[in-house]
């Protein structure tokens, strides 16, 4: 799912498919709200792009991960990866930095097999159907602060009562909850 493909349904959701309840710019921006959301990040990632140096102790986090939780290591096409000890390394900023004592546990010119997750961008393209799931909730759940907001700020006369609005909000709130724990406890499992 596309940031353009989740717009065309978050109007589906809202019945805004004429833009009737909100313009272009604004659901755009509600859409990107939950987009920035901290918790719209993909489930666990992998990534084998750097290769251990006995003489270097900085590597970036490369750009398919925000966050790192785990480092593996392959001995041999016939084993099961090794866990780096937690103790050999840690994340500074954007910079896996490693302990001298990595240096005789990792062997020198061995891949770094990173575990972690990848917090996603509005230029990304979402594939996880929970993380699709909770997007959309979200997004929802956004635009009727946004609704309660115009109709406050402007005054609107129409046939929706705020107490309606809230009960909807609560509905979708609800959704958005049931999706973050997902992601959430797929997130603690990393």
């Amino acid at each position: 799912m596309t940031f353009a493909s989740s717009l065309t349904q978050l109007n589906i959701l809202l019945s805004n498919t004429t833009g009737f309840t909100f313009n272009s710019d604004e659901t755009n921006q509600i859409l990107t709200d939950a987009w920035n959301d901290k918790w719209a990040v993909n489930p666990v990632v992998w990534d084998e792009s750097l290769t251990f140096s006995i003489s270097n102790f900085t590597y970036a986090i490369p750009a398919t991960l925000t966050t790192v939780s785990e480092i593996y290591i392959t001995r041999s096409t016939t084993e099961f990866p090794t866990l780096v000890d937690r103790k050999l390394w840690r994340v500074v900023g954007s910079n896996i930095k490693f302990f001298d004592a990595a240096r005789g546990a990792i062997p020198d010119g061995y891949t770094l097999r990173l575990k972690g997750r990848y917090k996603v961008t509005v230029s990304d393209t979402v594939t996880d159907s929970g993380l699709q799931q909770y997007l959309i909730a979200l997004a929802g759940f956004n635009a009727l602060r946004y609704l309660l907001l115009k109709k406050t700020m402007q005054f609107i006369k129409n046939d929706t009562s705020v107490a309606e609005i809230v009960a909807t909000r609560r509905e979708l709130y609800t959704d958005v909850v049931h999706w973050r724990q997902q992601l959430q406890s797929e997130f603690m499992g990393v």
